[in-house]
Parts: C-alpha cells; sequence; structure tokens
C-alpha cells in the first residue's frame, strides 16, 4: 500500500502531507458527526464553478483576456453551425444530398473527441500521518424494539500509533474515481456498551488529554494486539514499530457511474496479530453494531442534485489473529487463533439481502 502511495504522489499535479505528533478527537454525539459529514462532503466537495473555463488548455490568449473569454468562445463556435435552408428552395435531390453530405461532414469534424485512453495526472493528494492519535465517539443506545434510549449512550475509543491517512481524487486522470487509504501499525479498540449520559465527566468533554495507548478507564478492550502467551506465525512481527508489520491496512475506492447515477464503492481491510475479545451484549448495545450505526448517516438534500445509488464490495482478510472468550459467570477462557480468513460480501443500499461469500 505504501508503494501504491508513492507511486500515486509522484504523478498528482498537488500534494498536501500534513504531520501530527500527537492528536485527541471527540465526537460528542451522532448528530456532530452527521453535520461535519453533510458540510464536507456534501457541501465542500459538490460545489462547482460557473465560470466558463477556456476551450483548450494551451490557448494562453484567452487567460489574458477574461472578460472577452466568453464572447471569442461564442464567436468561434458560430462557425461551427451551418444555416438551415428549406428543402423548397431547391430543384433536384441532388442539390440537397450535397448539403446533407456537407453538414455530416462539419458536424464529423467537430465532433468531440473520446477520452485517451492514457492516464493522466491525478488532481489533489492529501497525506496525513499521525504518531499518536486517539479517538472518542459517543453513540445512541437503542432497546430491542429500535427505539433510541435518552439519557444513556455507548462509548468507542480508538488508539492509533503510526498511523497514515491517504486520500486522492481524480485518480489519474479519471474524474469519478478516488481512493482512500489507511494504515496503522498498532491499533486498538476499546468499548463500552451503556453509560448514563449524566455520569460525572461523561456528558462533556471538559478534559482533552495527550493521546496515549493506555487502556481508558472503565472501557473493555475489544480489539488489540495479540499478548506474547499467542502462538501464530506472525507472532512478534506486527505492531512494533519501525519495519514491522502493520497491523491494520483499510483501501476504499470510490467510483462514481453518472450515466446510471450509482456509486460503486470497494473496500478492503486488513487486519495482523490482532486478538478480538468476544462478549455477551444485550440489544443495541453491542460494538459492531453501535459503530455501524453511528457512521449510518443521513444525505442533507441539496438543491439540483440527485444523490446515486449506492452499491459497497467489502473484502475482510484476517492474518495470524485470535478470538478470546470469556463466559460471564463461569471461570473459564477459550482462545481461538486463525492464520489465514477472508469474507466478501456486497452490500446494495435500500436492498433486503446481501451477498456473503
Amino acid at each position: 500500500m505504501l508503494e501504491f502511495q508513492e507511486n500515486t504522489i509522484t504523478g498528482t499535479e498537488t500534494v498536501l502531507e500534513f504531520t501530527f505528533p500527537n492528536v485527541n478527537l471527540f465526537l460528542p454525539n451522532k448528530e456532530t458527526y452527521e453535520l461535519i459529514y453533510n458540510r464536507l462532503v456534501n457541501d465542500l466537495c459538490l460545489w462547482e464553478s460557473l465560470a466558463p473555463s477556456p476551450r483548450e488548455k494551451s490557448d494562453y490568449s484567452s487567460i489574458v483576456k477574461p472578460p472577452s473569454l466568453l464572447a471569442d468562445r461564442l464567436a468561434s463556435d458560430a462557425e461551427q453551425f451551418l444555416l438551415c435552408k428549406s428543402a423548397i428552395r431547391y430543384d433536384s435531390d441532388s442539390e440537397s444530398d450535397d448539403e446533407l453530405r456537407s453538414y455530416s461532414d462539419q458536424k464529423r469534424l467537430h465532433k468531440p473527441k473520446q477520452r485517451s485512453e492514457v492516464a493522466g495526472p491525478s488532481k489533489v493528494a492529501i497525506v496525513l500521518n499521525i504518531s499518536q492519535g486517539q479517538a472518542t465517539v459517543r453513540t445512541p443506545v437503542k432497546d430491542a424494539s429500535g427505539e433510541e434510549l435518552f439519557g444513556r449512550h455507548g462509548k468507542l475509543v480508538a488508539q492509533v500509533t503510526d498511523g497514515s491517512l491517504f486520500f486522492v481524487s481524480h485518480f489519474r486522470g479519471q474524474a469519478d474515481v478516488a481512493y482512500l487509504c489507511f494504515i496503522s501499525n498498532r491499533f486498538a479498540l476499546f468499548h463500552r456498551g451503556s453509560a448514563p449520559s449524566s455520569a460525572p465527566g461523561s456528558a462533556s468533554c471538559s478534559t482533552v488529554e495527550r493521546a496515549s495507548m493506555k487502556s481508558p478507564t472503565g472501557m473493555d478492550p475489544t480489539l488489540y494486539k495479540s499478548d506474547v502467551g499467542v502462538h501464530t506465525k506472525l507472532a512478534g512481527l506486527v505492531g512494533n514499530g519501525g519495519d514491522s508489520l502493520d497491523m491494520l491496512n483499510l483501501a476504499v475506492k470510490l467510483k462514481r457511474d453518472a450515466f446510471r447515477n450509482i456509486k460503486d464503492i470497494v473496500v478492503a481491510l486488513a487486519v495482523r496479530g490482532a486478538t478480538l475479545q468476544h462478549r455477551q451484549y444485550s440489544v443495541g448495545q453491542g460494538w459492531l453494531e453501535q459503530v455501524l450505526g453511528f457512521f449510518d448517516v443521513y444525505d442533507y438534500p441539496v438543491l439540483g442534485y440527485t444523490f446515486p445509488a449506492i452499491v459497497t464490495e467489502l473484502h475482510v482478510h484476517v492474518y495470524s489473529c485470535a478470538i478470546d472468550y470469556r463466559p460471564l459467570y463461569l471461570p473459564l477462557r477459550a482462545l481461538a487463533t486463525v492464520e489465514a480468513f477472508s469474507i466478501t460480501s456486497n452490500v446494495v443500499a435500500d436492498s433486503p439481502t446481501s451477498l456473503l461469500r
């Protein structure tokens, strides 16, 4: 994935790179994330300039005289049209055929050229490097009927060490293709299914401390680096910094088909050397259920724009990982290791079915 980023940056017109030694992000509720998402994705990214663009990038005369650009363009385009004459004025069909042939030739000459298959440069690439980062999210809690419980919230804490976020738009000159990549050498996820919103320190984020890899107080470890006693092929080779293998790799491909108004999203996730601690939760308090519910946001309507249908293809790859299960009321512990496991799923928005392989 690093090789893909380096090759993409080499052929990109504009590259923005940011490095943060310590980042602590706090999202108090789902409404805050939904507002940020719509302002950035739907408002900012959908903005387009209404100013006329020059016919050719090499036409510097149109750049020197911006006020006359539109007039010059209209004057040049006038040569592409032929005078329409009534068929009554012609005495023979041959003359009409000549005119039609002439119009066909002119139309063929001025027909826009198809896009070349030669890959062009990407437009913008953004790289965000984080030495240590922590993201705290408060999720809504729902009961068995799907109704949100007021006065309570779930909590998720994700910790990242040596992480890198990469985004590129107009990939290789393709205006409808973009990529998003995330790499983390070490990753940890902590969860609490339900907590009172009125508890001290939970109603607001009054104190923001530096991010660290310490376990948060009152949180259950959910996904973390495997302990030394877990025997796998990649034991000791993942998440140690330097040249060690990365624990988490995520790649997302975004492609929009303007003709069918469909957006294809391909997600590939690879996890190495991690342990998932499985626990039994009440309905609506599971960590995966709360994560999916938190990121399932509503798109604010945009005047004159129809949102495309979403088709998601998910690929999950697990290497040298383990599942730790501890029953609630039994003094037992079970550990299962998985060396290689892959799963693929196709999800279509607003569809009751999905394909799982």
